[in-house]
C-alpha cells in the first residue's frame, strides 16, 4: 500500500504500473527524468514568449517622432504587411500557443502526479528541476514583460532635432499615440 505522507522508501510505482522503483539506480534515473520534465516545463514558458514574438506581427509600425524648433510633433505610421499576412500570422500564433499550452498542461499534470507519489527524493527533483529550468530559460525575460513596460530609447541627432524610437506591443497603442 502506498504511504500518504512524504517518505524515502525505495519500493513504489511511479506514474505507470510498469515503472517500478526498486533500486537506488532506478530511483536516481527516475529523479533525473523528473528533473528533465520540470526543466522542459520551464522551457515551454520561454517558448511561449518566443513564438509570440515570432508570429505576432503588427500591421502598423511607428516611424521617427521628430520635434523641431516650432514644437510640432509628427509621426509616420507605416503599413508593413498586408492584412491577410497579419491574419495568417495571428492564426499561426494562436495554433502554436494552443499546442504549447497543451504540452504545459500535460507536463504539469505529470509533475503533479510525480509529487503525489509522496517520495521525498522525487519532490526534491521536481522542485530542483523547476528552479534549474527557470534559471536557464527565464534569464532576461522578466525585464519589461511582467509589468508590460516597452523599452524606449532616445538619442539626440543634433541640437535642434530629437528622435525617439519606441517599441509598442499593440496596434491600439500606436493609434493612440497618432491621435
Amino acid at each position: 500500500m502506498m504511504k500518504m505522507y512524504f517518505n524515502t522508501d525505495i519500493h513504489f510505482k511511479f506514474l505507470f504500473q510498469n515503472w517500478s522503483v526498486d533500486t537506488d539506480a532506478v530511483l536516481f534515473a527516475t529523479c533525473v527524468a523528473a528533473i528533465v520534465l520540470a526543466v522542459f516545463m520551464e522551457a515551454t514558458k520561454r517558448l511561449t514568449v518566443f513564438v509570440g514574438d515570432y508570429y505576432y506581427s503588427l500591421p502598423l509600425t511607428a516611424g521617427a517622432v521628430l520635434t523641431n524648433r516650432d514644437d510640432v510633433v509628427t509621426s509616420d505610421l507605416k503599413i508593413t504587411d498586408s492584412l491577410d499576412f497579419v491574419k495568417s500570422q495571428r492564426v499561426k500564433n494562436h495554433v502554436m500557443q494552443t499546442i504549447i499550452h497543451a504540452t504545459r498542461v500535460a507536463f504539469g499534470y505529470l509533475l503533479m502526479l510525480a509529487v503525489m507519489t509522496y517520495n521525498t527524493w522525487i519532490m526534491v527533483a521536481v522542485v530542483g528541476g523547476s528552479v534549474l529550468g527557470y534559471f536557464i530559460f527565464c534569464y532576461g525575460s522578466v525585464e519589461g514583460r511582467l509589468i508590460g513596460v516597452s523599452p524606449s530609447r532616445t538619442s539626440t541627432i543634433s541640437s535642434s532635432v530629437t528622435t525617439q524610437i519606441t517599441t509598442d506591443d499593440s496596434t491600439e497603442a500606436l493609434l493612440e499615440r497618432r491621435v
